[in-house]
């Protein structure tokens, strides 16, 4: 009597004889192959709507996962590019613009090209904020710049792949915050004890401004997380909306700034990171999608792989088996594949043997 073995016991006990780098490369070679599955199942899909369930049977993810066209290859090429789009078939580092100055970028390091860049699109975007601030405020007491700009560049500029740096989370977060910092001082100015100076004095505490501080920043960082634009440098907006005088009597004319000086930085960004050899941004409004178990509806629902990390990072159960299952996921996807292109070998082989035979009849 023959035993019958289980194939992912089986599998589990080939792994485990294997050595720590065997199964390392072991992962990350099924990994490529899922992406290579992947790729190709977008591209025949992507003129599809996004459209169809997600369905709890791995052996019907293939068939309802659908991936709707990008609408930025409806673009002109060289919007196209400074949209942040690649080819799917094009691995990073991406090619540079084709002509000079910026072709030249081939022929230094990546990490060098970074540094360059960098550096130029931080000092210009900056320096492009203060001179329009001071040509379109000039003799109403603006301030020359909001300074959580500052940490504003070094996301869009140095981690432009981070989450933090993308276009939803800078303009969502800069601007609610500033909303929210300006409204919430306005109100404390109502109190009676209310009382802000350039410097600390004596006792300073008894008065409501240092309560205006931090719940400004607090409310800043409650109301990013709900809406889903999580910026660290929109916390040090609110607060200095909050706290310091010069912002503080610039009242909602602080609103104006920061909606000028998020959407200038912005635009500088889209130029300078996409010339080179880099990509940005990685996304608009969400980015890479994940298949998650629902354990309440029992199935697999799409959901934002920055909001399924979020939620494993806080514990909630519904994200946590994530990478788990994505894994699993991609294993059978590549499992399909292969059974596929068996079958249609055997198809094609079969179907070659019938014809030599009704050729040697």
């Amino acid at each position: 009597m023959t035993s019958v073995r289980h194939p992912q016991a089986a599998h589990s006990r080939s792994q485990a004889r294997l050595s720590f780098s065997e199964r390392s490369r072991s992962r990350s070679s099924t990994k490529e192959r899922s992406r290579s599955v992947t790729s190709r199942l977008s591209r025949s899909h992507s003129r599809a709507p996004l459209r169809g369930s997600i369905s709890s049977s791995p052996s019907s993810v293939k068939r309802d996962w659908k991936v709707s066209r990008d609408v930025r290859t409806r673009l002109p090429p060289i919007l196209r590019r400074f949209s942040g789009y690649r080819d799917p078939q094009l691995q990073p580092p991406f090619p540079p613009i084709s002509f000079p100055p910026f072709s030249w970028l081939r022929h230094v390091s990546l990490k060098h090209e970074t540094w360059l860049l960098s550096f130029i699109g931080s000092l210009v975007s900056i320096g492009l904020i203060e001179i329009v601030m001071s040509a379109s405020f000039p003799n109403h007491d603006t301030v020359l710049i909001v300074a959580s700009f500052g940490a504003s560049a070094v996301l869009l500029f140095s981690t432009i792949e981070s989450p933090l740096a993308q276009p939803r989370h800078l303009l969502g977060g800069q601007i609610l915050s500033a909303i929210l910092g300006v409204g919430l001082n306005r109100l404390f100015r109502m109190a009676d004890n209310y009382r802000l100076g350039d410097t600390i004095g004596h006792n300073e505490l008894g008065h409501v401004v240092w309560i205006n501080g931090a719940l400004a920043m607090s409310l800043s960082l409650l109301l990013m997380q709900v809406t889903g634009t999580v910026h660290p440098p929109g916390g040090a907006t609110a607060l200095i909306a909050a706290v310091q005088p010069a912002a503080v009597n610039m009242s909602w004319r602080l609103v104006y700034a920061v909606v000028i000086s998020s959407f200038l930085m912005l635009v500088w960004a889209l130029f300078i990171n996409n010339v080179g050899r880099r990509r940005y941004p990685a996304y608009w409004f969400s980015g890479e999608v994940a298949l998650v178990r629902d354990r309440e509806k029992g199935a697999f629902v799409k959901e934002s792989l920055d909001a399924a990390e979020m939620e494993a990072e806080e514990g909630r159960s519904r994200a946590m088996e994530l990478g788990l299952l994505v894994e699993e996921l991609d294993e059978r996807a590549v499992e399909s594949e292969n059974e596929e292109g068996n079958r249609d070998d055997r198809a094609q082989a079969d179907g070659g043997l019938i014809r030599g035979r009704k050729s040697n009849k």
